[in-house]
């Protein structure tokens, strides 16, 4: 049974001041919006933008927020993060990639998949775009190696970052870790949003 989270009324509700890295493929990557922005240029090859090396980490308990606006293509879009820096495919493609796909074909599908290693197994909610925007979660234990993911403020397959449960991923490499997101067609487009709209999990902190 999953339920939605809702943030509590009278709690500051944290910011995330993070930002892409723009020197990562000019040519295929639009930055806009104070760099919170990435808007896929060209079409038909998969292609991925990091957050600024300044996020870069190897340690902690991190969550974040990605703001899909517009990813409608069979392949569609992943978050997730690399310790290779990958930047020319899809995040979850290299041993040392990790990612969550939003869908397991032609949008809208019955699943979303996770990725590592170049194998996608169904997993979790799709999420590509029907409704205005959808909202992927990412909780981070760079302490232990695990890894959730949620839309919407669902985590997914009844997984609970705060209390540890069913992570999607387990005994992740961690060094040099840099969160990002992936997509195949043109004008997709992923969003840092300022404001989150979901509480972080317990234990854990916004990315810094």
């Amino acid at each position: 049974m999953t339920a939605l989270i809702l943030l509590p009324e009278n709690v500051p509700i944290p910011s995330q001041t993070f930002f892409f890295d723009t020197s990562i493929l000019p040519a295929e990557w639009s930055y806009t919006n104070g760099n919170q922005t990435a808007t896929k240029v060209s079409g038909g090859i998969w292609r991925s933008a990091l957050l600024d090396p300044a996020y870069t980490k190897s340690s902690g308990k991190w969550y974040i927020e990605f703001q899909n606006t517009a990813n409608t293509t069979v392949f569609g879009c992943i978050v997730g993060q690399t310790t290779a820096g990958t930047t020319t495919t899809w995040l979850g493609t290299l041993a040392s990639d990790w990612g969550y796909m939003s869908s397991t074909g032609t949008c809208p599908s019955a699943n979303g998949r996770r990725a590592n290693a170049g194998v996608t197994p169904a997993y979790g909610p799709p999420w590509c775009v029907i409704p205005p925007t959808k909202t992927v979660m990412i909780a981070a234990d760079l302490d232990n190696g695990d890894i959730w993911y949620g839309v919407d403020g669902v985590w997914a397959v009844g997984s609970d970052p705060s209390t540890l449960t069913n992570p999607a991923f387990t005994g992740v490499t961690t060094t040099n870790t840099r969160f990002g997101v992936s997509c195949f067609g043109a004008t997709e487009s992923f969003t840092i949003p300022a404001t989150l709209g979901y509480p972080v999990p317990t234990g854990f902190s916004v990315l810094v």
